[in-house]
Order: structure tokens, then C-alpha cells, then sequence
């Protein structure tokens, strides 16, 4: 049990911090970028929507859109429709690349 606690606690600094990263991220990034972190973050849950919507309360990162769209598809948006989302256009893997390109330099900040 306290090491249950001990776990939730460092994840919500995780957050914290991801957060701290994600307010100074480029404006035109940002919207892709919470839906990626959200996934992320939701898998690290467990896919518990609860929880990780306890955790992202009132944080900048905090995204809808993707709860909206896995409570009506039954799965997250891949990074295609993410992409599509966000009005990027090109072929599937472009919007992939450009995508993980975004996401990748996201991580190093983060680091």
C-alpha cells in the first residue's frame, strides 16, 4: 500500500512536470501535443478515465477531444486521426512523421 502511494505520488510530479514543459510549448503545437501526452498519460492509468482525469485537473495539457473521441469509437485516435484533428494534411505517414517529430522534441524538453 505505501508503495502504491509512494508510485501515485511521484506520477503526479511526472505530470507536473510534463505540464511545466507543455505551458512553454509552441501555441500551434500544443493542441496535438495534450492529445498525445493525454493518451500517454491514460495508458500509464491503466485506461482508468477516472484517474488520469484526476490527475490532469486543471492542468494546461488537460484535453477532452480525445476522451470525446474514444467514448464514441471505443479506442484512442491514432496519430493520423490526431493529425487530421489538428487540420495537418498529407498522406497517413506524413502526418505520422510530422507527429512524432513534434512529440519527439517534446520529450527532449522534457528530459
Amino acid at each position: 500500500m505505501e508503495d502504491k502511494f509512494w508510485d501515485d505520488l511521484s506520477f503526479v510530479a511526472l505530470v507536473d512536470k510534463i505540464d511545466c514543459v507543455f505551458i512553454n510549448s509552441q501555441e500551434r503545437q500544443k493542441r496535438l501535443l495534450s492529445m498525445l501526452l493525454r493518451i500517454d498519460i491514460i495508458k500509464a492509468c491503466d485506461e482508468d478515465l477516472d484517474k488520469a482525469k484526476a490527475v490532469l485537473y486543471g492542468k494546461e495539457l488537460f484535453n477532452e477531444e480525445v476522451i470525446e473521441y474514444y467514448n464514441k469509437n471505443g479506442e484512442f485516435p491514432t496519430r493520423v486521426i490526431i493529425g487530421e484533428m489538428c487540420g495537418k494534411t498529407g498522406t497517413g505517414k506524413t502526418i505520422e512523421s510530422s507527429l512524432s517529430r513534434a512529440y519527439a522534441d517534446f520529450k527532449k524538453k522534457l528530459k
